[in-house]
């Protein structure tokens, strides 16, 4: 999908490893159209047009937004896309909606995630959770599925969305060989500890427990709440972790945990109280303990070492 100042490398990337899965499966599994409102040419990022093929009408599959370059004050600008906003609320609730960055500000405003998990670039958490407060907002995620939408942060978050639909389409042969010599690797955590545990990074089979642990509470997480909540034991959860990970399932939750502290630490300017609360630790003490057992440092220290400037 494409309207004004969009950034459309997301789109032709996509596009590209959606042709590529048909190549190396020998048949056409997707067919790509670019829609808009209008059917005139639509400038986007970087001094280009493109012209769509196809009106925005509940007759594809499914529709991915791309997003815009913008600085974290100007990024609502998007809103501005009025026309775009009430084409999407138009389309019926069964429809099929991906969007990752700026442009799952798109999917808010039309409504299309109003009681529904969804996820978006972190520094743009001040802005969203606000402004659209029906929406159950994770942005410790990499990638949301939540019915028939999904959304993803970062500008490049198009390469979840396309992994998660190799994952249900493709057969792994081809879903393997696309990931591996086509996506480009998310980047690396900056704390070794941290590096296996991204969305993109975990075995296929603990991404379900991985999404399950970033939206329970650090007090009520326990190996047999997770078993129960993916159907299974805890004896073959605790086997799949460990032969996955290298590490005992307890541990791995505690890993996971931590990670999305240590994220809201580096990349927010949350009090380290406020961090705890919302993480769901039984007290800041507690907190502070688990931290600095796991990590070796105390929660300030790690923000010192590894913060990022967050935008204004």
């Amino acid at each position: 999908m494409v309207f004004p100042g969009c950034m459309p490398a997301g789109l032709f990337a996509t596009s590209d490893l959606l042709r590529a899965a048909n190549e190396r499966s020998g048949r056409e599994l997707f067919r790509v159209d670019w829609v808009s409102v209008t059917r005139t040419p639509v400038p986007v990022w970087g001094g280009q047009s493109l012209q769509p093929t196809a009106l925005l009408r509940h007759e594809h599959d499914a529709y991915l937004l791309p997003g815009i370059w913008a600085t974290p004050r100007g990024v609502l600008e998007v809103l501005e896309q009025r026309a775009l906003i009430e084409a999407l609320r138009a389309l019926p609730p069964t429809a099929r909606l991906w969007s990752y960055c700026a442009g799952v500000v798109l999917l808010a405003a039309a409504r299309k995630l109003d009681k529904r998990t969804a996820t978006a670039t972190w520094w743009m958490q001040p802005m969203l959770e606000p402004r659209f407060p029906r929406v159950r907002w994770s942005f410790s995620e990499t990638l949301v599925v939540d019915g028939p939408v999904a959304t993803a942060s970062g500008p490049h978050g198009y390469l979840p969305l396309v992994e998660d639909l190799l994952h249900r389409t493709v057969e792994k042969s081809v879903r393997d060989d696309v990931v591996e010599l086509l996506m480009v690797p998310q980047a690396r955590s900056r704390h070794p500890l941290f590096r296996r545990l991204d969305m993109m990074n975990v075995e296929e089979e603990l991404r379900p427990l991985l999404a399950h642990v970033l939206r329970t509470g650090a007090a009520q997480l326990d190996l047999r709440g997770a078993a129960a909540r993916l159907g299974t034991s805890t004896r073959t959860l605790s086997r799949r972790v460990l032969q996955s990970s290298g590490i005992s399932a307890g541990e791995w939750l505690r890993r996971v945990k931590l990670k999305q502290a240590a994220d809201a630490l580096t990349r927010t300017s949350k009090s380290v109280k406020q961090i705890s609360f919302e993480l769901g630790f039984s007290s800041e003490a507690s907190f502070h303990r688990t931290f600095r057992e796991v990590l070796g440092q105390t929660p300030i220290a790690f923000r010192q070492s590894f913060g990022e400037r967050v935008g204004a």
